[in-house]
């Protein structure tokens, strides 16, 4: 073997971790302890979908395409065996097991919301026929609203994404972001993947999008300007 080879090799110094049947880097460092539990892939991407609330075994199933069954099982016992996720079961008259996060699941978030606005500047590598879903907007509006509400004032702002629901919120200064609908939103938003992704690759910004009927807009309209403003700027920043 190359003997530069064998040194990288040696460097990287990888183990066997039996207990969550996994690698570990063994290493005194802080970044090398969190790939040993979030390293692996389709990993943080379970993370990003229980950001959102409690989901079922055939949801996450779904809202990942192409991970399959088996790889879903041993991530989720991965992260059950670390601490980051819980089972528990929805109450009456639903009583489906579900996969929620932990506090120290929780604590992932502006990690995640960092490192998703990073990856944000790759976009243009994303072939254009790339997988989107209409829930993915909820990670999306985390990135572009993050916890800077100041320009924004309260309220319900509703999205309808090929008719799929995602609720916005905006109350004292907290932003929530769900996968649900508001009776009397103060706005809504409809419009189709095709718009979210073309907006995704810089081919159209927010507010082109609203004046070329691609996003029609109903309610309060003067909320609509600072929400779609501030949407652009993130986009721009990537």
């Amino acid at each position: 073997m190359d003997a530069s080879l064998h040194f990288h090799f040696e460097s990287v110094n990888l183990c066997y971790d039996s207990e969550v049947n996994r690698k570990s880097y063994q290493q005194f460092c802080g970044l090398a302890c969190a790939l040993d539990v979030l390293g692996e892939r389709w990993t943080l991407l379970v993370v990003r979908e229980l950001m959102f609330g409690p989901r079922r075994f055939v949801d996450l199933l779904d809202a990942m395409p192409g991970i399959g069954s088996n790889t879903l099982t041993t991530r989720l016992r991965a992260l059950e065996e670390d601490g980051l996720i819980v089972r528990g079961t929805l109450p009456p008259p639903v009583t489906s097991a579900v996969y929620r996060l932990t506090p120290a699941g929780q604590a992932l978030e502006p990690v995640i919301v960092e490192l998703g606005r990073w990856g944000m500047s790759r976009f243009s590598d994303v072939d254009a026929e790339a997988t989107f879903r209409p829930e993915w907007l909820l990670f999306g509006l985390k990135l572009a609203i993050g916890d800077d509400t100041a320009d924004l004032p309260d309220c319900a702002c509703q999205f309808l994404v090929d008719g799929s629901p995602i609720l916005l919120r905006v109350r004292q200064g907290r932003v929530e972001v769900t996968q649900s609908s508001a009776e009397n939103p103060d706005v809504t938003l409809q419009m189709d993947t095709a718009t979210i992704k073309e907006i995704g690759l810089g081919g159209l910004s927010p507010l082109e999008a609203v004046g070329a009927g691609r996003i029609s807009v109903a309610g309060r309209l003067e909320l609509v300007g600072p929400l779609l403003e501030r949407m652009g700027a993130t986009l721009a920043r990537a």
